[in-house]
């Protein structure tokens, strides 16, 4: 299906208008256990317009895995086809949602053996996607943006709200993996696309020589710098990023863009310097900054924080200096122009195509 802006909006007030007429609001969750599709990019943007927000479920994993998510979401509705949406004979009247009010809920893999829910606000949102339209559309050309990893990744929010509040346009591409890569590579008018390292291995080699691909967004993975070069090579004038974020941080908040034969001696593209209004600390082990050159645990601190996880627990986060911090679980080098470089996990958390897993989930499911 194709949609023009004008008919995009008009499903997105019409499902709008049926969710509020369901008694869907403010506070509410929606569960939105969709493939990627048009219907789906209506669902997410209907629900936060309504005054909800989403709680993106992968439809692929298994049945008790996706109820038990649900549930522990307290979702009062599941989205499963766009057969499910409600309709509604009055108009829609907007409520009024603040700025600290939830956008949406992921869960990412945690480390006691159940994932953990991660509520973003709606002011975490706007100030990350504000912050991805000045780094990466420089211009005022209107980016063609191919949307095609999962809608549970983080990743995804860069790719699905980007060209919505861009004026772009959104390719939906149905299918994973290579056969994802090369249906980006065959729809030539693809202009920005964010993707993981190993994505991208595949993309370089499919893109054919008449394609327009104006900038890469890495993220989800450590970026070395010898695939940096080889991107390079096959796109001399493409501008290429690495994104630096976890999720608790809302998707981006650090980034650094990559410049020809920068940083020689380091098997990694640094992940940059801190977004506006990102404030970072490198600790040692007893909490002390650490001097340039040497390795620490970053810390975070923005507006939009993550309030916490939706189990409670608290460990990961501390309040100093009167601002509230996130303790990353990343190690990182502090370069002398503080710029950071990342190294490695303190933990056992692994990245599978750059979303996090954590081997103890997959112990508990097999004790």
């Amino acid at each position: 299906a194709s949609l023009s802006g004008r008919e995009l909006w008009s499903r997105i007030e019409a499902l709008a208008a049926g969710l509020q007429a369901s008694g869907i609001g403010r506070g509410d969750r929606v569960a939105i256990e969709m493939e990627r599709s048009t219907a789906a990019v209506v669902a997410i943007v209907a629900t936060m317009l309504a005054g909800a927000s989403y709680v993106p479920i992968d439809p692929t994993q298994p049945t008790a895995r996706r109820e038990r998510l649900i549930a522990r979401a307290g979702c009062t509705l599941v989205l499963r086809d766009s057969a499910d949406f409600p309709k509604a004979s009055a108009t829609f009247e907007r409520p009024q949602v603040g700025d600290d009010d939830e956008a949406y809920l992921l869960f990412t893999s945690g480390s006691t053996g159940e994932p953990k829910g991660v509520p973003i606000s709606h002011r975490g949102l706007a100030d990350y996607v504000s912050f991805a339209v000045d780094s990466y559309l420089p211009s005022d050309e209107p980016p063609v943006v191919a949307l095609f990893s999962a809608l549970t990744f983080d990743l995804t929010v860069t790719s699905l709200f980007l060209p919505l509040v861009a004026g772009g346009r959104s390719i939906v591409v149905r299918d994973d993996g290579p056969l994802a890569m090369a249906q980006i590579a065959a729809a030539t008018d693809v202009t920005w696309c964010k993707a993981t390292p190993s994505h991208l291995e595949l993309l370089v080699r499919l893109l054919p020589p008449e394609h327009q691909l104006a900038t890469l967004v890495v993220g989800g993975e450590a970026f070395t710098t010898s695939l940096a070069r080889r991107l390079r090579r096959v796109l001399p004038d493409v501008r290429i990023f690495n994104e630096y974020g976890p999720t608790e941080a809302v998707v981006g908040c650090m980034i650094h863009e990559w410049v020809d034969d920068e940083f020689p001696t380091s098997a990694d593209v640094p992940i940059g310097t801190p977004a506006p209004g990102v404030e970072l600390r490198v600790l040692d082990r007893y909490g002390h900054d650490v001097p340039p050159g040497a390795v620490g645990e970053l810390h975070i601190s923005r507006r939009g924080l993550t309030a916490g996880y939706l189990d409670g627990d608290g460990r990961a986060f501390r309040t100093d200096r009167g601002r509230r911090w996130y303790r990353s679980g990343d190690l990182v080098r502090l370069l002398d122009d503080e710029t950071l470089v990342y190294l490695r996990r303190v933990d056992e958390q692994l990245k599978v195509g750059g979303i996090r897993l954590d081997p103890s989930e997959i112990e508990a499911a097999l004790e």
